[in-house]
């Protein structure tokens, strides 16, 4: 069992770079005709795996962030469009996390893409170690991750008065969040590399600063306590840093923010303080935690593959996103320049705000990052002693229209999910694997619960006894689909059996899952709001929607709107789906 948490570990150790938002699905692969931005058939399409931080530079966005789309794929920024119109090259850009990109430079000659642009260095490096296919990659714009904070939370903690910022430590940080005056979110340090670089930054601040972290601090029993408090104050976790700076923002807009912190990338929280300052809300506060600092170096790499024209555009492109003009229009978009030696002098304020917190003249001191083994370690600890244990509901539709004798998928998606899940030797080789505190329920459904409150318990397996979690799976697999479909129901009963925790809940990342075709006969959204507010169930339980089958999505999405979740689409990969849905309580 050992081999394989080994394995999946090096898997992850792309993740302890700096800078991701690891939700991937923005995947688009040209046809043999695609469009130059001038609108002519491109004679070149150059195809680039980008971590989904860089939308905001590849890819247009509208007023809500949201990707544009052209015809079937994203249309290009207007600052990437210069350039194909220049080159008569089209760039067709898939997003994905960094454990994906890892796994495409793992493929050398074979990876499917000509580029790869991930948050750090150490992605590429980590993937490259044996099939060295990956060549030329420069920093292309760097981001520090950050602890942003609101400012009326952070003048009641005495971290800003009269408009100036004390400065932060990790022991600060911690003291807030224990006492729960900082309610903080995070991204998953096995998903994201936003919560994996604050993960290492703690391991290095409570070991006393160390020039580098080594596998004896990793032993130190005082610094792996300090950080297990970290993650057990936690209150949001996320697979996506993008999501987390979403999920705020939407949260604010309907007057109900699931936190008032959260640690991001710099850049970020510049692009999120911008749309609070449109809206009229009071932007967050930025602190540099000043023994905990990582920064992203968000590297340009080329994927060589013996083809001497795509070669050539390439360094076309990384030239021109290193020019001086290129690299003024990313310091506005709140990147700091890749270029070496590169300062913000002139930054424009109304970005780099100094009522933000940010000080352009200061020098960052990032830690340095340890050695592959060191960071395998960090990463076992992590996944098998100091993250919090996570608690997860799944809401199974089994609903006639699910059945795979109707000509549909849904049912054996369905259960071939959960077997991903539950099934103990496929969860390890997926890297879904259980702890020995986490706490597994299933709700099967029709048009109404298959089990009442009072059966959960047998619907339920606490740790990760292999052979609890086979007889659950018998349960989920022999279950036959039938009758009509009420989402809402189950999910209330779901969300009634998180609240029984009461003060419990805290010591679990929770969250609820619903995995259905998407077309329920019966209830609402609304009338499910209604009943949690009427019954006083907490609704600060995220519920995601995994859609199956011949799906319709306006209902999944509106529920998990509803609940500050989002929904995934687990046709497309059952593996990477559930992959990403665990990232948002790991």
């Amino acid at each position: 069992m050992r081999t394989g948490i080994l394995a999946a570990l090096a898997a992850a150790i792309g993740l302890i770079s700096c800078g991701d938002r690891s939700d991937s699905a923005t995947s688009t692969h040209p046809e043999a005709d695609v469009s130059s931005s001038s609108g002519h058939p491109a004679s070149l399409v150059l195809e680039l795996v980008s971590g989904s931080e860089n939308e905001a530079v590849l890819s247009r966005l509208d007023a809500n962030g949201k990707v544009v789309k052209d015809g079937k794929y994203p249309a290009s920024s207007d600052l990437i469009a210069a350039w194909e119109r220049a080159n008569d090259t089209r760039i067709q850009v898939t997003y994905k996390g960094s454990i994906d990109i890892m796994h495409s430079i793992e493929a050398g000659p074979a990876c499917e893409y000509d580029a790869v642009w991930p948050a750090s260095s150490m992605v590429i490096a980590l993937g490259n170690e044996t099939t060295h296919v990956v060549k030329d990659a420069k920093s292309i714009f760097q981001s520090p991750v950050v602890l942003a904070v609101e400012r009326e939370t952070a003048t009641q903690l005495g971290w800003l008065a009269a408009g100036k910022a004390k400065t932060i430590s990790a022991t600060d940080f911690l003291e807030a969040a224990e006492a729960r005056r900082l309610k903080f979110g995070m991204t998953s340090a096995t998903r994201s590399n936003s919560g994996a670089s604050a993960f290492i930054a703690f391991l290095y601040a409570f070991s006393g600063q160390p020039d580098v972290l080594t596998q004896q601090h990793l032993e130190n029993a005082e610094t792996a306590s300090k950080v297990k408090r970290v993650f057990k104050a936690q209150s949001r976790s996320a697979g996506s840093s993008g999501w987390l700076k979403t999920a705020y923002l939407e949260g604010v807009a309907k007057g109900e923010p699931p936190f008032n912190a959260m640690i991001n990338y710099e850049s970020l929280i510049i692009e999120a303080n911008q749309e609070l300052a449109r809206t009229g809300k009071q932007p967050l506060q930025i602190f540099y935690l000043s023994d905990a600092l990582c920064v992203a170096d968000s590297p340009l790499g080329y994927v060589d593959k013996g083809d001497a024209r795509k070669k050539a555009a390439f360094a076309s492109l990384q030239q021109y996103l290193l020019t001086d003009d290129v690299q003024a229009k990313l310091v506005r978009q709140g990147r700091r320049p890749g270029k070496f030696g590169a300062t913000l002098a002139g930054a424009d304020p109304a970005v780099w705000n100094a009522d933000w917190g940010i000080d352009i003249a200061a020098v960052l001191s990032p830690i340095t990052m340890p050695e592959a083994p060191v960071i395998r370690s960090a990463l076992e600890l992590y996944m098998t002693v100091l993250r919090k244990p996570s608690y997860t509901v799944y809401v199974l539709d089994y609903s006639g229209s699910m059945r795979k004798d109707l000509d549909g998928e849904g049912e054996r998606q369905l259960k071939e999910g959960m077997k991903l899940v539950l099934q103990t030797d496929l969860a390890r080789q997926n890297m879904l694997t259980l702890g020995p505190n986490d706490v597994t329920v299933v709700i099967p459904f029709d048009e109404t619960p298959r089990v009442t409150a009072d059966q959960i318990e047998a619907w339920t397996v606490r740790g990760n006894s292999p052979a609890n979690l086979a007889k659950l799976l018998l349960q989920v697999t022999d279950a036959e689909p039938g009758g009509g479909t009420n989402m809402y129901a189950p999910t209330l009963l779901a969300l009634e059996t998180i609240d029984k925790l009461g003060e419990r809940v805290r010591d679990f990342n929770v969250m609820v899952v619903v995995m259905s075709d998407g077309i329920s006969n019966s209830g609402s959204v609304q009338e499910l709001k209604e009943q949690v507010e009427r019954k006083g169930v907490d609704n600060d339980v995220p519920v995601y929607t995994v859609l199956f089958g011949k799906a319709e999505d306006g209902q999944m999405k509106q529920l998990a709107a509803a609940f500050s979740g989002r929904m995934f689409d687990g046709r497309k990969s059952l593996a990477q789906t559930f992959q990403e849905v665990q990232g948002y309580n790991r």
